[in-house]
């Protein structure tokens, strides 16, 4: 996870449109050599936008503070993800939590990288 964390933070992702943030996502995990699936299917009604290995990779620039924090506890209540990264544009989506739902879980905001 700490791999996957630092190559973010080390890139300039566009957050305008979330389909470019999520391109630059994978763009950034190609170049760092991290295997990924995007969209993956948790199940019949939930999508991850990335999934490496055990560990989630969500998308966000928009939605409430509680409405991503429900989505984002959701989807570490499946036993394929064993931590959650989230990426977002918003300050506001900003926790201190380092862990849900017994999990490990991060935010990489990527404001101020408008391009």
């Amino acid at each position: 996870m700490d791999s996957i964390i630092q190559a973010l933070s080390r890139a300039t992702i566009r957050f305008g449109i979330e389909l470019d943030m999520q391109a630059d996502v994978a763009t950034v995990l190609q170049h760092a050599q991290i295997p990924f699936m995007p969209e993956h299917r948790l199940d019949s009604r939930n999508r991850i936008d990335f999934q490496c290995g055990n560990i989630g990779i969500e998308c966000k620039i928009d939605g409430s503070p509680h409405a991503v924090l429900r989505q984002c506890m959701r989807y570490l209540e499946f036993e394929s993800i064993h931590g959650l990264i989230l990426v977002t544009s918003k300050p506001r989506h900003r926790w201190a939590q380092t862990e849900l739902c017994g999990k490990p879980f991060a935010v990489v905001c990527v404001a101020g990288k408008m391009l």
